[in-house]
């Protein structure tokens, strides 16, 4: 999942920032340590999996053919969790057509109320 959403991140970052809820109000150093503690997630992902493997591999276990059996067997959850992670993403970087992540609409109560940079109205 973090590698999806850093890829999200650095294609809504360089194509629009301006419509992300995410991005818009942080200043570019604060977008750099975001993705720098993405990258670091990202390392301790690699490392968790790298020793899981190893253990396994280990105690002769084939750990791509049992990775292969869960997926198999749980197909549906994981095509599902797959689906709904980059959904999220798109959530949180969605700010057109008037959605407002506090869900306060101002929108809809004051006529006169204006998006305040793909995050909120004012």
């Amino acid at each position: 999942v973090a590698i999806v959403y850093l890829v999200e991140v650095y294609t809504v970052r360089y194509v629009q920032a301006a419509s992300s809820n995410l991005l818009c109000s942080r200043t570019d150093a604060e977008i750099d340590q975001m993705i720098l503690y993405l990258f670091l997630d990202i390392g301790v992902e690699i490392t968790i999996c790298g020793t899981t493997w190893c253990v396994l591999a280990a105690d002769n276990v084939q750990p791509f053919r049992l990775l292969r059996g869960l997926i198999v067997a749980h197909y549906p959850s994981f095509l599902s969790f797959a689906c709904l992670a980059h959904m999220w993403n798109g959530v949180e970087h969605h700010s057109h057509w008037g959605a407002d992540p506090d869900l306060e609409f101002k929108w809809i109560a004051e006529r006169n109320s204006t998006w305040h940079c793909g995050v909120s109205y004012v």
